[in-house]
């Protein structure tokens, strides 16, 4: 079975191709408004917002895609100005609704961040020719400004999937790299899935070990 992407083993997921950079950086495309502007993003663990770069931005790069609200007829402004905090450095922009797409997937009301300043470090990245639109984060709902929903979490509210679950399959240099969402795929995972649970904080979540050690040290009940 094919679902948005490369070729599916048998597993309820719906499975994403991922673009490559660097073996550090992981893209996917995501389709913006009405008619749809395809915009390709970090797949981000570590933080919550969607946002995209705007036109109104003087960022212009070979390669690079900039989401225009005035070309959307399911734009919708919200115009709170937020600022985006990354080890990276810090963007800048206005808060929106819009309709977003993720292959067969398609939300109508998703939460994101148009911005239209990034600090130099972004820039830097931008100018490597190795460009990228903006960030999808996957991490918690509460981590998001203003307490938004994810992709993910607005995926699952509109009816989208019945599973807030993701999970990446990710290959060194130009080998295929897939995001999941849904089930893991059992296939690539001869030793099963062990689930966990975590405790959210404020910066991330813990999940608790009964023992850990290395080189002669241990300890017990170390959370994580």
């Amino acid at each position: 079975m094919r679902r948005g992407g490369v070729q599916l083993q048998a597993t309820d997921a719906i499975d994403f191709d991922l673009k490559n950079v660097m073996d550090n950086t992981y893209l996917i495309d995501l389709e913006f408004g009405t008619p749809p502007q395809t915009m390709s993003v970090i797949v981000d663990t570590g933080s919550s917002d969607l946002w995209v770069l705007s036109v109104l931005s003087e960022l212009r790069f070979s390669g690079l895609h900039l989401y225009d609200q005035l070309s959307s007829s399911t734009f919708e402004g919200i115009g709170a100005r937020v600022d985006l905090e990354f080890l990276a450095g810090v963007v800048n922009g206005t808060t929106a609704i819009e309709s977003v797409g993720m292959g067969d997937l398609n939300v109508d009301k998703q939460t994101f961040v148009q911005v239209d300043t990034v600090d130099s470090v972004f820039t830097d990245q931008f100018g490597d020719g190795e460009a990228f639109d903006g960030i999808v984060g996957m991490a918690f709902q509460s981590f998001s400004i203003d307490g938004a929903p994810t992709l993910l979490e607005t995926m699952y509210n509109e009816g989208q999937i019945s599973e807030k679950i993701f999970s990446f399959y990710l290959n060194l240099h130009t080998e295929a790299s897939r995001l999941l969402i849904g089930e893991p795929d059992k296939a690539l995972l001869p030793h099963g899935v062990t689930y966990i649970p975590l405790t959210p904080l404020r910066n991330g979540a813990q999940f608790l070990v009964d023992e850990y050690g290395f080189h002669g040290f241990s300890r017990e009940d170390l959370w994580m």
